[in-house]
């Protein structure tokens, strides 16, 4: 791309500068190497002018929109591929985007320097011609002024918008984009879920047919008044859904491990009594999760699981109570106590309560059972007799 030529309206003195961002120093002619129809948009940020042209490619202008003592601010010429000069018109006390009038060639400069957003603008910078840059006189505002020829019809398809963002409720997108064409919006099937049109400022706020809350990719599109279509702008929707409770819950007979299925990618987490964590894991793509418990879980305790996605979103809760295991016996009880043979028929002494009592003699030969009770036992050598 050719360079821009910066004109000082003060010394007269032009430079040129590659694309890019400029910062004038006094009123100034700013001559851009594009046509009109190639400019997406043009705004105001403070005392600097930001355009940007339809193929993504942008210039801030810095103190454009300043004037000195004596009210004279800057002018912009954009250049057509033949060679055509448009001066850019703009309100200089409300500024929504340029009115473009064609200009003639160096050979008509007039002397003056004329003041943005005056109804006839003239203004005259000898040193362009040093770059061999054209300059003209405007036309006064008379019905003189226009085009002196027609112009090829536009088939230059406005610039992709950008800056997409989908509101935090789903229900509205904004943007930037070419001012004067119309956005439509449209589902990944395809679906036009809404349409609107760029403002002179060039953002746009479009209302969406139904809530985008779930993480949809939209595409954006611009149509000019030409029917010239831009490529596509891509914007994801926010995500406020929340997963769905989990399911196909499952419990080893151990109590160590948990099983089911949530929306892949989502956290699935355990919790116990009083809400206690008492393990996580992320579902699988295909949804699936296994869940280590810490501590086991086997006296038939109350579990409720739930799923949380990226985004935040927590699923209602589903429940599973845990197996209900009874955990053998395997500590033998103490040496009984108290040992006594009163009458030599009646053994007593003390044990654990609900331990059976067995009595032997020196062969081994069993002479007497009971059962501990929650006093002291006593036992008997032979079964006739009642302890």
């Amino acid at each position: 791309m050719d360079n821009i030529v910066v004109a000082d309206k003060q010394s007269e003195v032009a430079t040129q500068s590659a694309w890019g961002n400029i910062n004038l120093n006094a009123p100034s002619v700013v001559q851009v190497p594009v046509s009109p129809d190639k400019v997406a948009t043009v705004t105001q940020r403070g005392q600097d002018l930001i355009v940007t042209l339809k193929s993504g490619e942008k210039i801030t202008i810095g103190n454009f929109f300043a004037v000195d003592q004596a009210g004279v601010g800057s002018d912009m010429v954009f250049v057509g591929e033949d060679g055509t000069l448009w001066h850019a018109q703009y309100d200089a006390a409300a500024f929504t985007g340029f009115t473009f009038e064609e200009v003639a060639s160096l050979d008509e400069l007039v002397a003056g320097i004329g003041t943005a957003g005056s109804a006839m603008p003239t203004w005259a910078i000898a040193g362009l011609s040093l770059l061999g840059v054209g300059g003209a006189a405007a036309a006064a505002d008379n019905g003189g002024g226009g085009s002196s020829g027609g112009s090829d019809p536009d088939t230059s398809a406005p610039a992709t918008p950008i800056d997409l963002l989908v509101s935090p409720d789903g229900l509205r997108l904004t943007g930037r984009g070419e001012a004067g064409t119309t956005v439509n919006i449209r589902d990944a099937a395809g679906n036009l879920i809404g349409s609107g049109t760029v403002g002179a400022d060039g953002n746009f706020n479009v209302t969406l047919n139904a809530p985008q809350i779930n993480s949809e990719n939209l595409d954006v599109t611009l149509t000019d008044a030409a029917g010239n279509v831009s490529a596509p702008g891509t914007v994801t929707a926010p995500d406020a859904t929340a997963p769905l409770a989990p399911t196909d819950l499952a419990i080893d007979e151990q109590g160590n491990t948990l099983t089911g299925r949530a929306e892949p990618g989502s956290t699935v987490s355990v919790r116990g009594a009083g809400g206690v964590l008492l393990g996580t894991a992320v579902a699988g793509a295909d949804g699936q999760f296994s869940i280590t418990l810490q501590p086991p879980q086997i006296d038939g305790q109350a579990l409720e699981i739930s799923a949380a996605d990226a985004a935040g979103n927590i699923s209602p809760v589903a429940s599973i109570t845990a197996p209900d295991v009874d955990t053998p016996d395997t500590t033998a009880p103490e040496q009984p106590t108290d040992l006594a043979l009163a009458d030599g028929v009646t053994f007593t002494g003390r044990g654990e309560p609900g331990a059976t009592v067995q009595v032997r003699d020196a062969a081994g030969n069993l002479i007497g059972t009971g059962v501990v009770g929650a006093d002291p036992p006593h036992c008997h050598r032979g079964s006739s007799t009642p302890l």
